[in-house]
Order: C-alpha cells, then sequence, then structure tokens
C-alpha cells in the first residue's frame, strides 16, 4: 500500500481541517489517557503527527509553496550518506506521499533531496517518508531534542519527551496562556515571572519570546507555530 499523506496513519486528523477543529496531544489524552501520547520513557510516540496537519498538504492555488509550510530537521552525516544510497526507493516514495498536492517525477525530487541534503536539513514529511523505508533513522537522532529551521532559515528546537519544565510550561499556558495560529502568549502581573517563563521557552524551543508590557500585566509571545501545535 502506498503511503500518501491524506491516509497517513501517523497524521491525526481524519481530513484536513483547521486549527480550532484538529486533533491535539491534548484531547487524545482526554480520551484516551497520556499512554495515547506518551512512551513509558515519556517520549513522545508521535511528534510528527503533532507538528504537521493535514491541511499543511493542501494546495488551494498553484502558487502555494507547500513545502516552505514544514518544518526542516536537521540532520547528521549518517542520516545523509543513509538516505543518498536509497535516493531512488526515497524520491519515489516521496513522490507518492505528495501526490497531488506537489506532482513531481522521481528524478525531480532525488534532485530536490539531495539539494536539501547538501543543506543539512530535510522538510519533516520528506523525512517521514525516509523513517518508513529505514525506521532505525530515529535511533540516529533520538536526542531530548531535535533540531529544525523553518523554510526562511529560523532555527528552533523542538523537546522530544515531557519534562518536568515542558508540563509547568503547558499548565501555565491552559491557565493563564492563549494560543494562537502562530502564536504563544502568557500574561502575568510580575515582570519576574514572564521574564522566568520567556527563559524557560528559550531553553526548550532555542527561541526566546517578546517582552512587554500591557495596562497592568506583562506579557511573552512567542512566534512559533509548531509550538502552537
Amino acid at each position: 500500500m502506498l503511503l500518501h499523506w491524506s491516509t497517513d496513519p501517523l497524521l491525526l486528523d481524519e481530513k484536513p481541517i483547521k486549527y480550532n477543529d484538529w486533533e491535539t496531544a491534548n484531547t487524545l489524552i482526554q480520551k484516551e489517557g497520556l499512554e495515547a501520547v506518551l512512551n513509558k520513557d515519556l517520549s513522545f510516540k508521535n511528534l510528527y503527527g503533532i507538528m504537521i496537519r493535514k491541511i499543511d498538504f493542501v494546495r488551494t492555488k498553484s502558487s502555494d509553496r507547500i513545502i516552505a509550510r514544514f518544518p526542516f530537521l536537521v540532520i547528521n552525516e549518517e542520516v545523509k550518506e543513509l538516505i543518498r544510497k536509497d535516493i531512488l526507493l526515497m524520491s519515489e516514495m516521496v513522490r507518492d506521499y505528495f501526490y497531488k498536492s506537489i506532482n513531481k517525477s522521481i528524478l525531480q525530487w532525488k534532485t530536490i533531496i539531495l539539494n536539501y541534503l547538501e543543506k543539512g536539513t530535510l522538510p519533516y514529511p520528506i523525512f517521514r517518508c525516509c523513517f518508513e523505508l529505514q525506521p532505525n533513522f530515529y535511533a540516529l537522532i533520538n536526542e531530548t531534542s531535535l533540531r529544525f529551521t523553518s523554510a526562511r532559515g529560523e532555527a528552533f528546537t523542538f523537546p522530544t519527551r515531557l519534562t518536568n519544565k515542558l508540563a509547568y510550561l503547558c499548565g501555565i499556558c491552559n491557565g493563564d496562556g492563549n494560543l494562537r495560529d502562530y502564536w504563544i502568549i502568557v500574561a502575568d502581573e510580575t515582570k519576574e515571572h514572564i521574564e522566568f517563563i520567556s527563559n524557560m521557552l528559550n531553553e526548550l524551543f532555542s527561541k526566546k519570546g517578546k517582552l512587554m508590557k500591557t495596562g497592568g500585566a506583562w506579557i511573552v509571545k512567542l512566534n512559533l507555530l509548531w509550538a502552537v501545535r
């Protein structure tokens, strides 16, 4: 059976839907408990499904830059070499996965993937296809956080397991926070606590939020779509 984004079992949503209606780690936990999201060592079972959504693959106009919607995973030399060895198989799987969203030939995808390897990053869905062929890929990057860049080259990290700090931050966001499409926003009366939250965001995601004062409250805003998800 061909692997295609519309039927990928790792993508949480049954069909492409927008932000307010999609499945999240929180809704999965509410339905099935923590074991639906976390392994016994508190690592995330399906980080890909949290960061990537089916709506990301939907083309609404010919000028849409689909690949630019995804985070790019920073990969090491060992992963690069494994991909190069099976480049045609990888390219075929990527072609099938993106079919109708991006229609390119196997040889076109081969050139695209090799160019990404030269830069040292892969769009996460392309890595997902490579992982399907080579399940040991994740063992080669098994760390407490993964390094990513955006399509514009903005670097950030993403934790691969639940820690006390991440749990604390999630609790704060649920209580005093506000999640929007691209923003994590946390408000508090004290500047010291907001600075503490900003430092925690930086430690977890390698991006510091913007601090500001509005009325009698201090606010930190972090612009990072994939952390919101």
